[in-house]
């Protein structure tokens, strides 16, 4: 009997990679775990663990294996395996060495903010707030309560009681041995347990620069975290692990990062942590043809603190992950066939086959090809599934159809604000799709070198990039995402007789309000370009970097597509995929080969939207109330940026004038100036209500 065509729409294959849900495994996501798969290796990571407990010092441990071996379902696994651990997750670092341990503490802070796991158990507060509960046991009402206690018992504190408490928490946290916290750090752990300032602590203790002057007013604080505080922050996290559990920090696919300095500035960093810190347990993980690159650039202070001594002689400790043997490869694909929703399909079917669509000889075919890593099984079992379905072998896909289903994938799995304003990645993302663009139109790579910013004295934070092709210059790339005070106006200042061909890249949920601002940045647009980069845009960008980091880790090597799925194909065809080639960048790219100026373009006319509609009027003057009334005044622009921080998605600047035109907020707001012709995001609103 043919199977019916649902089950072509059950195929339980076709998912070959682990994702961010599959990893943080918070909802209903079935991982389909196969335990014999990489056992000895997540016992020795278990061991690890079980050992740092006993002996509170930092550990590490590289894991490295061939492209689609199972690393990232490692990592998955460990990760549900936990009790009082914290897990953490950074992957595609930035290629700049200066922003490296910024992005790590972002990633950090981000981890954290998921939900906390007790085994299977998921719980209903995050990582983070464990960490600050735990703290919170030295305050006199929490104290001899456990951490599930602190966590209900809080949500009955009153608001107007959060002043008294945090200074009998700083006070606590001040007194602990070994523990080192500033003032500032303290002050802004406590507000990430307050509902109304939570976005902006977690925002500001994961090292956002495009925090405004109001914001650090708001939470007690003088500016961003300087750099030395990041060392701080990130030592005394572990420090806190005696107190609530260690920390695992997985640092994954950094296959891209092949520079000496960016090697040895995250040997430093885990140094650091060694020497300065205690319960952190740090996993590197990498492709194993780059792993001996890593071997000879680390130095004999890394291999003696974080090796093992074997016959007189410092090895680093390693995991090797192997491909998988044929009762492996069964048992993985018996175990997707167990999928609830093929098996609610067979058991209407009345049929008793737990294999079903397959027969045994099915799985003999898959199955007997010799050792092979588990995605190269799950690739063979998807093809294999249709066929049976279809009744007919598959006929191979289109690859600049595979390139644009999956990029669109990856861009439609941001959610929120996601991703977080990251300057040095998204100069990095742009460096990707201008690869990628050169190397559609002309072949070969692009080069690229600092610019007169990275190279000056002092630290510019920002990216500053110069483009050339064949000895050729192209063009100069300026990012920047600082708020306070006058970092941007400054900016403008030193750029603002730069040569022609700067380009000026600022992420759109980062302001440029202010008059002198308004008047620099102008001067700035009559002889260059200025682009003020869109949530989709910056979507778009990294889901390139996204997209490419997973070519390199193998992801669509068993793909059966025309033409074959090599690198080179693969770069070809992203130069003319829809979600590449619209870009405003790729317009001015071409503009650029084409000799002419690089001129902006408009935004392109966004796809018919998949996301959830707007807001009610309702909701969204509600929401206007509460960040008024907490604020007291913003820039409209700022409440636009606060509004979707917040969670209330998808208003544009005319839906929130509406709201602020409302009956419910027209007595409480006052509107400054209330000129006409005044650009509204640059007005100025402030609650009078009170």
């Amino acid at each position: 009997m043919k199977p019916r065509q649902e089950y072509l729409h059950t195929n339980p294959f076709v998912s070959q990679s682990v994702g961010d849900e599959q990893i943080w495994g918070e909802g209903e996501e079935n991982l389909y775990d196969v335990p014999s798969i990489n056992e000895s290796a997540f016992n020795q990571l278990r061991s690890d663990l079980e050992q740092l407990r006993h002996v509170p010092q930092a550990r590490l441990r590289f894991v490295i294996g061939p492209a689609g071996s199972g690393k990232s379902h490692l990592f998955a696994r460990l990760r549900r395996e936990l009790m009082d651990e914290h897990f953490t997750f950074v992957s595609v670092p930035p290629q700049d060495p200066s922003a490296i341990r910024r992005f790590i503490l972002q990633k950090v802070i981000e981890g954290l903010r998921h939900r906390a796991r007790e085994g299977t158990r998921v719980l209903n507060y995050s990582q983070l707030q464990r960490f600050v509960y735990a703290l919170l046991r030295f305050v006199g009402r929490f104290k001899n309560l456990s951490i599930p206690q602190i966590h209900r018992n809080w949500g009955q504190v009153q608001r107007i009681k959060y002043g008294e408490l945090l200074e009998e928490f700083i006070q606590c946290v001040h007194q602990l041995p070994s523990v080192n916290l500033s003032l500032s750090v303290t002050r802004v752990l406590f507000r990430a347990l307050d509902p109304e300032k939570q976005v902006l602590a977690v925002s500001w203790l994961s090292g956002s620069q495009s925090l405004t002057d109001h914001d650090y007013d708001a939470l007690g604080v003088g500016g961003p975290v300087d750099d030395n505080e990041i060392n701080d922050i990130l030592k005394n996290l572990g420090k806190l692990g005696r107190h609530c559990g260690p920390i695992i920090l997985i640092l994954d696919q950094l296959d891209t990062i092949e520079k000496d300095e960016c090697i040895r500035e995250f040997e430093q960093l885990t140094i650091d942590l060694k020497d300065h810190s205690k319960y952190w347990y740090i996993i590197i993980s990498l492709l194993e043809e780059k792993f001996p690159l890593w071997s000879e650039t680390l130095s004999e202070a890394f291999l003696t603190r974080f090796g093992e001594l074997k016959n007189q002689r410092w090895n680093h400790r390693l995991v090797e992950l192997s491909l998988i043997d044929e009762r492996q490869q069964r048992e993985l694909v018996e175990k997707r066939l167990s999928y609830p929703r093929l098996a609610a399909l067979r058991s209407q079917d009345n049929i008793s086959n737990p294999l079903y669509p397959f027969e045994p000889a099915h799985l003999d075919a898959i199955t007997s090809k010799g050792s092979t890593s588990p995605r190269a099984v799950l690739k063979d079992a998807e093809n294999q599934y249709r066929s049976v379905v279809l009744g007919a072998p598959t006929s191979k896909t289109r690859l600049s159809d595979l390139v644009g289903d999956v990029l669109s994938g990856i861009k439609d799995s941001f959610t929120g604000d996601e991703p977080s304003v990251d300057t040095a990645s998204i100069a990095d993302r742009i460096k990707n799709l201008f690869d990628v663009l050169h190397f559609s139109e002309l072949g070969g790579g692009i080069t690229v070198t600092d610019g007169p910013l990275k190279l000056a004295p002092g630290k510019f934070d920002g990216a500053d990039k110069e483009y050339s092709s064949a000895g050729s210059p192209m063009f100069r790339v300026v990012c920047h995402d600082i708020q306070k005070g006058p970092a941007f106006p400054n900016l403008l200042k030193k750029i603002a007789d730069a040569k022609p061909g700067t380009i000026l890249v600022r992420d759109g949920r980062v302001g440029t309000a202010g008059k002198v601002t308004q008047q620099l940045l102008q001067h700035f647009k009559n002889s260059h370009s200025f682009y003020h980069l869109s949530l989709d845009e910056v979507r778009g960008l990294h889901a390139l970097g996204q997209f490419l980091a997973r070519m390199r880790q193998g992801d669509f090597r068993h793909e059966r597509t025309d033409p074959d799925p090599s690198e080179t194909n693969i770069f070809r065809c992203l130069g003319s995929v829809g979600l590449v080639s619209d870009m405003r960048l790729s317009h001015m790219f071409r503009q650029m080969l084409a000799g002419g100026p690089p001129t902006p373009t408009p935004l392109p006319p966004t796809h018919p939207p998949t996301h959830p509609p707007p807001p009610s009027p309702a909701r969204l003057e509600a929401k206007v109330q509460q960040i008024m009334r907490r604020e007291g005044w913003l820039c409209f622009e700022r409440l636009l940026y606060r509004v979707h921080l917040e969670g209330v998605t998808h208003v544009t600047v005319d839906r929130l004038a509406q709201a602020l035109a409302h009956e419910s907020l027209r007595g409480a707001l006052e509107i400054h100036p209330d000129d006409p012709n005044f650009p509204q995001c640059n007005r100025i609103l402030i609650w009078v209500e009170d």
